[in-house]
């Protein structure tokens, strides 16, 4: 039931007991994904009570019919959105986007900026520094926001984080920032969020493509950092993006939890929570028999974190 504490691990446990009588076994990399012991390239993923499954058409129908035995349940067809995540299919060309258009529009529109406005290039102001208070030397004091409208910050921050993590690695490095200033939004972080808004007006159409020309396109990795970015504690925030297809599969952007004394250190501690995603990549990819048996490449802009990553006598 809803609200028990208990709920969702009796649930999945539930899950698990029905899923094992039909030949489906639990991922080691990922609770979520169940994967069919003899029928290849047969899979189930679940979120709470929504189920993807994937497969050869024959193979998907008789699962379905397997399932609908068990729970009482809504054949939806081929899925065109699942989990918030529009699904566009060229079949054709053997392309797949996923993007959130529809809930861009709805997020947009919730905010007042439905209409035409004055659109931007980047999601932040560039070269923009925020910092718990950010009054100039000279100038208007950088206020606080008042009860109501931190509560509003919050909503918005929220609500374009969950943009953020389905399907727009674009917004990462600026949600990263601003969500630093949940507890205790100013003036300036108010008028950075509605940057992102405006960015996000010339933008609703943005997704991820995958396939295509780039299907044989290995699993590879970029990885940065800043140096001492944060105004305030003069912490570096590291981040990485892989592709698979072409197309971005994980991404993250996160102040470093430890003040890094070089660029060298700054950009080698992102290298390594990179190294850390290819590790648990690599399992998953097994699992799903998509691993081509290539090396993972790492780009990285730094020469020292490179010597030092090849040789830590360095």
């Amino acid at each position: 039931m809803y609200s028990l504490k208990q709920a969702p691990c009796v649930w999945q446990d539930e899950l698990s007991r029905s899923f094992k009588h039909l030949g489906l076994a639990k991922s080691t990399a990922d609770d979520s994904l169940y994967i069919h012991r003899s029928i290849p390239h047969c899979f189930l993923l679940v979120y709470v009570d929504d189920v993807l499954v994937v497969g050869e058409a024959a193979v998907v129908k008789i699962l379905k019919q397997k399932l609908s035995q068990i729970y009482e349940m809504t054949d939806l067809g081929p899925a065109s959105k699942f989990v918030g995540l529009e699904i566009a299919r060229d079949r054709e060309n053997r392309r797949l986007t996923v993007h959130q258009t529809s809930y861009t529009k709805k997020l947009l529109s919730r905010y007042g900026f439905g209409g035409s406005v004055r659109t931007t290039s980047t999601p932040m102001e560039p070269n923009l520094k925020l910092g718990e208070d950010n009054t100039p030397a000279k100038g208007p004091v950088d206020e606080p926001l008042s009860s109501d409208n931190v509560h509003w910050y919050q909503q918005l921050v929220g609500g374009l984080m969950y943009l953020m993590t389905s399907s727009r690695p674009d917004l990462a490095f600026t949600l990263s920032r601003l969500s630093k200033f949940f507890a205790a939004p100013r003036a300036s972080h108010e008028r950075a969020v509605l940057y992102v808004l405006r960015y996000l007006v010339g933008t609703t159409n943005y997704g991820i493509t995958y396939g295509g020309s780039t299907t044989n396109r290995p699993y590879n990795g970029f990885t940065d950092a800043d140096w001492a970015g944060d105004v305030d504690n003069r912490k570096s925030t590291g981040g990485y993006v892989f592709l698979l297809t072409g197309g971005a599969v994980s991404w993250r952007s996160k102040q470093q939890n430890s003040v890094a004394r070089s660029t060298t250190e700054a950009e080698y501690i992102a290298a390594s929570d990179a190294a850390a995603e290819v590790v648990w990549a690599h399992r998953l990819l097994k699992e799903l028999d998509a691993h081509d048996g290539r090396l993972t490449k790492l780009f990285i802009d730094n020469e020292s974190a490179m010597k030092l990553a090849k040789n830590a006598v360095c």
